[in-house]
This record gives structure tokens, sequence and C-alpha cells, in this order.
């Protein structure tokens, strides 16, 4: 990943490394090891597990195949969302969508991997209070922002947002075709990451 994918990766690496590998262990860090065998993916933590540790206030991450991502409360019954990008060789770009649910008492991971296009253009934003028309296979990197506004959202492809919220938190703006952002409200000093495939938004913060 470009950007701030950059530093969210060593961030993240960075806590792992000073003890955060455990199920909760270290800066408040709990981890879920995902792992591959055929047919299914499976965890080393429970969906009841990953629940209590989100409710004391732990930061969950997913660990699968040496990357570290942000795991993402969806809703009671899809509960949680990794989107893991990756580029291969000839700058073709791909994605992990991995989803955990429980239903009838077990745990079930499911995993959708999509080929997104082309690696994906990187546009710097300049200015405090930017107003974005976004288009495809574009990922967009602001710094620190007073404001956000997204004009529009493209009924399909992928695009991503970068930006900083400062001392006094970035107010943001979306369309209502932009779907996923209903109580989306930025926080003071945190660095935000909004993901939109195909109109639906999931963001990462750090």
């Amino acid at each position: 990943m470009n950007g701030c994918g950059n530093l969210m990766d060593a961030f993240l690496l960075g806590m792992l490394a000073g003890g955060g590998g455990g199920g909760g262990g270290g800066a408040g860090v709990f981890v879920v090891n995902i792992s591959y065998s055929s047919p299914s993916f499976s965890a080393d933590k429970s969906f009841a597990e990953i629940d209590a540790a989100i409710e004391a206030g732990k930061f969950v991450v997913a660990r699968h195949s040496d990357k570290v991502f942000p795991l993402e409360r969806i809703d009671s019954s899809k509960a949680y969302f990794v989107r893991a990008e990756y580029e291969n060789s000839n700058d073709r770009v791909y994605v992990e969508q991995f989803v955990l649910t429980h239903q009838n008492n077990a745990d079930s991971w499911t995993v959708e991997n999509a080929e997104l296009g082309k690696k994906l253009a990187v546009v710097q934003v300049s200015g405090a209070t930017p107003t974005i028309v976004p288009e495809d296979n574009t990922r967009y990197v602001c710094g620190e922002l007073t404001s956000l506004t997204v004009s529009s959202c493209p009924a399909s492809g992928f695009w991503t947002i970068e930006f900083e919220s400062g001392s006094t938190a970035t107010t943001t703006s979306f369309p209502n075709t932009m779907k996923g952002l209903d109580s989306f409200a930025a926080e003071a000093n945190k660095v935000y990451e909004i993901n939109v495939l195909d109109g639906k938004a999931l963001n990462a913060s750090w």
C-alpha cells in the first residue's frame, strides 16, 4: 500500500514487536491470527473473545500471511471485517475481504478475493478543506484537514482517502450514496483511511 497505508503497517507491526503478539498482550493490542486449511479459514480467537476485547477497549488486529490489519466491527451478525490489499509484480491490485459471523453457536470465517485492477493512481490533495470528486482506482492522500467533503460516490469501482485529524477533529460531509458511514465522526489526533468499494465504505483509524 502507498501513503498512510505504509504508515499503518509500520505502526501495527511496531506494536506487535513491542509485545502485542499474543491475545491481548502489549499496549492494549489483541491479535487474531487467521489461517487457511483447505477448504476454509479459521482463527485462533473466537467471536466471543474478539467481542470481549473490543468491549474492553483493546485495539484489535488480524494477522494473515505476514500482514497485519485492523479488525472492524460491522454489526451484530457480521461482526468483523478485514480488508487486505496487495499488489503483484505486474502492478495489478488485489483485495482479500475477511468476514467473521456467529450463527447457530458456531464461528464462521469467509473470504472473498477480487482483482481491483491496475495499481492505484495516487493524488496528493492540498489544502485543509478539500472537496473531493472521487474517481475509480484512485488513492487520495491528504494532510491534516479541518474539513473534508466528498461530493459524489461512484456506484462501482474502488477508491480510498487518507487524512489526518488534528487537535480539532476534522468535520466530514459524504453523499447519501456512500454507504456505511452514517454514524462516522472523526476524532481528534487520529489518522484515517476510508476505503470505498462499489459504493460501500469502511474506515480504519490509528
